[in-house]
């Protein structure tokens, strides 16, 4: 839907637009929360909106924004871990395998790293049966992006072909 600058105005005035900044701290400015104050104090003026950003970034700068409600993404406990898994996959057996292999004994370091939500989502969506469990979030991340890549090449249209993965990497790592 296409409107005219007016009627945004008009739905702006009347509460109806939200503006979301997403990963504020990827905008490779020195201080972006900073920046931001600025233009919530001029041209944005009155505007509602929602930031998300690393809390690192957040905690050097949290006075530079003024009256904002903050919520934090919170650590899940162990029963919430266990219940995320057992909706994340469809099969029974497939969830407690995973869960199985949490239990032993040598797994404190993922079971750490996994009570963080996005940490949790990407080892589940990598991780197949029989296999073992990756030992660092290093570890989690490559599996991620092999497994991206595998099914880019699925895609057919889509394919990155090996020689572009190598380069990607070297810069990545």
């Amino acid at each position: 839907m296409v409107i005219s600058v007016s009627a945004f105005e008009q739905l702006r005035r009347g509460d109806k637009v939200w503006l979301l900044l997403d990963a504020v701290d990827e905008m490779g400015i020195m201080s972006p929360l900073a920046d931001i104050n600025k233009q919530l104090a001029n041209e944005l003026q009155g505007l509602r909106v929602v930031l998300t950003c690393r809390l690192n970034v957040w905690e050097a700068e949290k006075n530079a924004l003024w009256n904002f409600d903050v919520y934090r993404n919170l650590d899940f406990n162990s029963q919430q871990i266990q219940d995320f898994i057992e909706r994340w996959f469809n099969d029974k057996t497939q969830s407690q395998e995973l869960l199985n292999q949490l239990k032993e004994p040598n797994q404190t370091r993922i079971n750490d790293l996994i009570k963080n939500p996005l940490r949790l989502a990407l080892l589940c969506r990598t991780w197949k049966r029989g296999q073992k469990l990756p030992e660092t979030q290093a570890g989690l991340y490559q599996r991620l992006v092999k497994g991206h890549y595998q099914w880019k090449d699925e895609q057919k249209p889509f394919q990155i072909p090996f020689e572009v993965q190598e380069c990607l990497h070297y810069y990545y790592y």
